[in-house]
């Protein structure tokens, strides 16, 4: 593979449950809010439609 096609992992984007601002979190780092060290997070909703077949 070529080493300029290789991208380093973007944050995952999470909303802090006490004071609701937007925190980007690497894989690694603690689950903790950046402002408030509030240690409960929500991941954002996605924008895509998803559908699935249920039978």
């Amino acid at each position: 593979m070529d080493p300029q096609s290789v991208q380093p992992p973007r944050p995952i984007l999470y909303i802090c449950g006490g004071c609701g601002s937007e925190n980007g979190i690497k894989t690694g780092e603690p689950i903790r809010c950046l402002k408030c060290s509030y240690p409960v997070l929500y991941k954002k909703r996605t924008r895509r439609i998803i559908m699935h077949l249920a039978r």
